[in-house]
Parts: C-alpha cells; structure tokens; sequence
C-alpha cells in the first residue's frame, strides 16, 4: 500500500490522527465508519469515557450545520469542513492554509459522504458528552491570573451558565498520561485576549474535551487546548491558536489568522506512523501498518474486539524497529476472527513499558439487515417509514443532545412507521441495532 507524505503520529495520548489524500480518506469512511459511532477510547476514570469523534477525529474544524469562513493567513493542520454550507477563506497564502488534510463539503460532490459522517459523528458525540454525569459542580470561573493560576486535576467538572476563560488555566495529569479531563458548559464560553489553557505532568490535549451549550470565543493571542463540541457559534479572534479541534453541531464558524492543529506541537512523538489499515482478506482480517521513524520502541501487539469498546483480544505480537529514521512495514493476519463485524487497534510499547494505543479500525465480514436499512422520506415532515431493519432490530431517535423522541423494535413486516408530525423541525439520529449487535446511524431532518 503506498503511503502519503503525510503522517499519522503515534502517540502517548492514546490516539494519532489521520491526516491524509482524499482518497484514503474515502477509504477510512468506508472502514472506518462502523466504528464511528461505537468505538469508545478507554481512559483512566473509571467508567467515563470519552466520545467517540468518529470520522470528525480528522477534522481540526468543522460544522454540522453553519457556514465556515475564514480571511488573513490561517493555517489548519488536519481536515477542515461543513455539513453543506461552501468553506471560504482557504487556498493558500495570503488565504489561509490547510496541511495535511483537505477542504470537504457534504452535498457538493466532493467528500459528500465523508463531511455528511462528520455531520452525523459530531452530534453523536455532542450526545455522549451530554450523557456523561458531572463529579464537580463547584467551579464558577475559570482561569485564574498570571503566576497564580487556576489548577484542575483529571475529572469531569460541570458550569451552570456563561463562563469567561481569563488568565490561565492549568490541567494537571499528575503523572497518569492517560488522564482525561472533562469540562462541560451550560452556556457560552469566551476567552479573555492572552488567556492560556496549559498541560502538565503527562496532560495531553487529546484527553481533553469541552462541550459548550452556546457560543465560543477565542480571545486574541490566546491558546486554548482540548477538542471542542459546542452547540453554537465558534469565533476565533486575531492570533488564537487551538491545539486540539474546534467541531459544532449548529452554528458558524469565523476564522482571523489563526494557528489550528489537532497535534499538540508539545507532545512526544515516539512512534510516527504513515498508515494504518484494515481489510477483509479470503475471510480472514489482513491488519498492515507502516512506519517513518521510530525511537526506542520496543512492539506492536494487534488487538481484536467485537464491539470496539471493550473485550479486548490479542491477536499478534510483533517486533518493532527499536530506532529508526527510515520507513519500515509491518503485518498481520487474524485467521480467527468471528463477527460480522472486527475491530482492531494497536498497542505501541516502548523499551521503558509505556504503551499508547491507536486509534481504533473496522472489517466487515458482510452486511446485516440493520446495515442495509434505509429511512424515507429524509426531509420528513409527518411520516418517516424505516424499511429493512430487520426483526428484532432496535429503533431509537435522538435529538442532537441525546434525548430519547421515539424507540421501539423493528417488526417482521419489514417496514416500521414513525409519526414525526410533532417534532420540531431539526437535525435527528436514528439508531438501528440489529439482534446481532451491529449497528448504523442515520441523520434525520425534519422540516
């Protein structure tokens, strides 16, 4: 398989992300896609996850619903998009730069089916964060001044209103490269000019999640760290930088010579992959990884799961280069796998035992009932018929915030009706989970 110049990085946050061509980037939503949705990293705080970005990991800026414009020099590492509405502002100095990703746009005929994913995966994740029970309710400001300021250690800290970022604020791992911090707003979020958000004793901006149930501004020069999952308006003001991503369900996005990358410029890099896939090979899953430089590593162990959340299996071990600054290829073969659908994930151990793992991919060994199920007429305005699901397949729409507006079992007669006439108009999910587990997602509009 050919690599890009562009790279994966391989890192101790326990995730790297994708920047690559169009056309891999096609071929990750086709497997990558079922996973999306599902896939859940594991993390250090007991039973908190953090959401699954699905195909929005690639992205350093995207809106599900909104306009995305941009005017001075920006540059953007990672992919940047909208869930239909034209990008502005990107192409190259004096406009601004993307590296190592692309521009897509769903309806438009280019990266339709990827940004139309993005827009789906964005509010599934936006609903996870609303799902996630808050441990600290106790903080009213955050941010603190120059030389004094405000510390929080790994939890899952909740605001009751509009909060102002001023000053710095620091996240402190406390030695646990693993710990995942959890910031949730019921309201808007604004960043004072100069303001900082800082990582120390092992934080990584990978293990950080903000959602927001509003609006967010970045303050000019600040830097702000974590991915964002707002529902609202982002603005970016003059010289802010994000290490991290900037991703909402509903609002647009304004962009003002600013510094974007989803890779922390601080963070190790011990293991720079430049490709990681999965594919169904004879029945049997061929999992192929490559490698542009490596530093004291030790191994790969491939792991297999059937659900991409938990019961994790070991399918190879295999020996790493140690040192290296030329491209190496790596392989294995899962003759055993068992479900329709396999996930897989590599562990990375360095010579000292740490360990990061990857992020997670997909192989489909044949399509159910529930994959193939299809939902009409998508505009709905009184009656969405949903045909195909299989019986027993389990229906659920969700609002864009999670909340339950109708479930039931799919029935025998393979089509199953759905009053939608008192749903307001907006953007849904809907769920289909077969009897055997596999699952899709389809996004609903009602007008």
């Amino acid at each position: 398989m050919a690599n890009s110049a562009a790279e994966y990085p391989f890192r101790r946050d326990h995730i790297f992300h994708s920047y690559n061509t169009a056309i891999m980037k096609k071929i990750l939503l086709l497997l990558g896609a079922l996973t999306s949705l599902s896939a859940l990293p594991q993390t250090s705080m007991g039973q908190v996850v953090a959401p699954a970005l699905g195909v929005t990991s690639t992205f350093a800026v995207f809106t599900a619903v909104g306009r995305l414009d941009n005017s001075g020099a920006t540059v953007v590492t990672g992919d940047v998009g909208t869930g239909s509405t034209p990008v502005t502002g990107f192409g190259g100095a004096p406009a601004g730069t993307v590296i190592g990703g692309a521009v897509y746009v769903g309806n438009s005929g280019t990266g339709d089916a990827y940004a139309t994913q993005a827009a789906t995966d964005v509010a599934v994740a936006y609903g996870q964060m609303s799902a996630i029970t808050c441990a600290d309710n106790s903080l009213t400001v955050l941010g603190g001044p120059v030389g004094a300021p405000q510390v929080l250690t790994p939890n899952v800290y909740c605001l009751g209103a509009a909060t102002t970022l001023a000053g710095d604020l620091v996240l402190d791992a406390q030695n646990n490269p693993n710990a995942l911090f959890i910031i949730k707003l019921n309201g808007a979020l604004t960043t004072g000019d100069l303001s900082h958000v800082k990582l120390i004793n092992g934080a990584s901006a990978a293990n950080v999640y903000w959602q927001v149930e509003g609006a967010v501004t970045l303050g000019a020069n600040s830097v702000f760290r974590g991915t964002l999952l707002a529902h609202g308006a982002i603005s970016f003001h003059t010289g802010a930088t994000l290490y991290g991503r900037a991703l909402t369900t509903a609002g647009a996005i304004d962009m003002v010579t600013n510094t974007v990358a989803i890779q922390d410029i601080n963070a190790p890099l011990p293991v720079t992959l430049t490709s990681f896939m999965v594919a169904n090979q004879n029945g049997h899953a061929l999992i192929k990884w490559a490698t542009a430089s490596e530093h004291n590593s030790k191994s790969f162990r491939v792991e297999r799961s059937s659900t991409g959340i938990a019961d994790w299996h070991t399918v190879a071990d295999v020996a790493a280069a140690g040192t290296s600054t030329s491209p190496k290829q790596y392989s294995a073969v899962d003759t055993r796998a068992t479900s329709e659908v396999n996930y897989y994930r590599l562990r990375s151990t360095d010579l000292d035992s740490t360990f990061s793992y990857s992020q997670v991919r997909a192989v489909h060994f044949g399509a159910t009932a529930s994959q193939t199920a299809t939902a009409f007429p998508n505009p709905t305005a009184n009656l969405l018929t949903v045909s195909g699901a299989g019986t027993g397949s389990q229906l659920t729409l969700t609002d864009v915030t999670g909340k339950v507006c109708w479930k039931q079992t799919a029935s025998a007669t393979g089509l199953d009706l759905l009053d939608t006439s008192a749903l307001l108009p907006g953007t849904y999910l809907l769920r289909i989970i077969s009897a055997q587990g596999q699952e899709k997602m389809v996004r609903v509009s009602k007008e």
